[in-house]
């Protein structure tokens, strides 16, 4: 593909790696092949980078990186059916279906985020509360 606005009017400029259109030299404004459009540059990868954030998958279609649905930390693509991990830091669990969903607790219980496990759980009140957000008298609600 051809620079853009190439000051040499009669002469083609290839762009770089990984444009496939530029203004510039360095400047993309789409990705080659096999790269990933995301705020303004062309990734190999949407996932594992340390300066891109993760809950996001690769569109082959649109050459982007998507935002993964929110009830997924990782995942292969929208759905929350597509989650490789669930999002428990914002309360979702595996279900035996292999969706992603949010965890309600029942009266007199409370969620509690597993961060060893990475996941979600409903453990119980102390036995004075109606309702709390952790299981000690001091956590009591009501």
């Amino acid at each position: 593909m051809c620079i853009r606005d190439s000051p040499k009017k009669n002469r083609c400029i290839s762009c770089k790696l990984p444009c496939d259109e530029c203004e510039g030299e360095t400047k993309c404004l789409s990705c080659a092949e096999g790269y990933y459009w995301h705020e303004g540059e062309c990734l190999g990868s949407c996932a594992g980078l340390t300066s891109h954030p993760s809950g996001f998958y690769e569109d082959d279609n649109a050459r982007s990186c998507e935002k993964c649905d929110v009830a997924c930390l990782n995942c292969s693509g929208p759905s929350n059916e597509e989650c490789v991990d669930c999002n428990y830091l914002e309360k979702y669990n595996h279900t035996s279906s292999g969706k992603c969903k949010l965890l309600f607790c029942k009266e007199r219980t409370y969620v509690h985020i597993n961060y060893d496990e990475k996941r979600v759980e409903c453990l119980d009140c102390h036995e004075y509360c109606l309702e709390c957000n952790g299981g000690n008298k001091t956590d009591c609600l009501e």
